[in-house]
């Protein structure tokens, strides 16, 4: 290499150089970290120190640093990127489940009015069933009442009859009536 021109050196140092920092920040390379990009550095100038190159190569090779530096703090920057936007997204998740909770939980209390008023609404029945019964049943004790009434009364009239049947009797075999008997109905 010491023997080759300045151009044909530069020539061949930009390849080693792209050769290196191609491979070096490939896709290979899930994410270029703080290590990759030293060793490529080192790489760099231990290719600069071989070939003795001029103050332009040097100056290329530092250029290649810093480019390769910037590549490594793109890829450090998007992958902050990435874990803000995940931790956004997992921030996201946690609200939409806290609301779904809160939903399920008004659901829930909703459903727990809901059967409250069913509730409510039986227990008013049983209380209109139970009013209807005893109207029922105090119609029912009147009405048999009115018939007790009506049957003393027809037991009364039947007594009274038989008794003015057996008046008539007596009076019909003494021929004699001294008095009538007139029926207070």
């Amino acid at each position: 290499m010491a023997n080759q021109s300045p151009l044909a050196l530069e020539k061949t140092w930009q390849s080693v150089l792209l050769a290196t920092a191609s491979k070096a920040i490939s896709d290979k390379l899930p994410e270029l970290v703080e290590t990759h990009t030293e060793h490529l550095t080192s790489i760099i100038f231990d290719r600069v120190i071989e070939s003795k190159p001029e103050s332009m190569l040097i100056f290329c090779a530092g250029s290649a640093i810093v480019i390769v530096h910037k590549i490594y703090l793109s890829r450090k920057l998007a992958l902050a990127e990435r874990r803000i936007a995940d931790a956004e997204q997992q921030k996201a998740d946690a609200e939409q489940q806290k609301a779904d909770a809160e939903r399920r939980m008004a659901d829930a209390e909703q459903q727990k009015a809901d059967a409250e008023r069913r509730m409510a609404d039986a227990e008013q029945q049983k209380a209109d069933a139970e009013a209807r019964y005893e109207r029922w049943k105090d119609a029912e004790e009147q009405r048999m009442k009115r018939y007790e009434r009506k049957i003393d009364d027809i037991l009364l009239t039947q007594r009274f009859l038989d008794l003015k049947n057996q008046l008539n009797v007596m009076q019909s075999r003494t021929q004699k009536a001294p008095f009538t008997i007139t029926p207070f109905i």
